[in-house]
């Protein structure tokens, strides 16, 4: 009996070393198992911030574009007071350097150009009268036009409402 006592007494550190390694290992697993689930919350957070951006971008783009057309560009000009010339001066630089201007330099007189462009002008939508403003998913509601060139170059499409009318319903009494 003596020998069986000291050779289980020899094993219990052994039993001991090998929990204890368990242990740490599964520690060390449940700290990789949350560490890679906060970065994963992280990138799809820094993903969400990303698609916002782009689409921020793709609309400031699309803003620039708007604004560099040659209507708006136009409409701008008239709006500032700004003529075409009918003959303006041109200055002609020579493979030397030197400057030649051809024409007389003259004020430009005379009325403003008329617009490029006469459909609807960017900027904001004006009520059209016939149409009553409507609630929100009205099940009545059909479209009443179709867009003009210019809000379709901006990439946008305003779809004006209208609404059947409801029929009367008695009110209790």
């Amino acid at each position: 009996m003596p020998q069986t006592a000291s050779t289980l007494a020899a094993r219990v550190p052994f039993v001991a070393t090998i929990i204890a390694l368990l242990g740490v290992g599964l520690a060390i697993t449940l700290l990789l198992t949350t560490r890679a689930a906060q970065d994963s919350y992280e990138l799809s957070t820094a993903r969400e911030h990303n698609e916002r951006l782009s689409q921020e971008r793709a609309a400031l783009q699309r803003d620039v574009q708007a604004a560099d057309s040659a209507p708006d560009l136009a409409a701008k000009a008239r709006e500032l007071g700004m003529i075409p010339a009918k003959d303006p001066a041109r200055l002609v630089v020579a493979p030397d350097g030197s400057v030649v201007v051809i024409g007389k330099p003259t004020p430009a007189s005379g009325a403003p150009a008329p617009l490029l462009n006469n459909t609807a002008q960017p900027g904001p939508v004006r009520p059209n009268p016939a149409v009553r403003p409507s609630p929100t998913n009205s099940p009545n509601a059909t479209p009443q036009t179709t867009n003009g060139p210019q809000l379709q170059a901006q990439g946008e499409q305003l779809v004006p409402m209208t609404i059947s009318p409801q029929p009367a319903t008695a009110a209790p009494r």
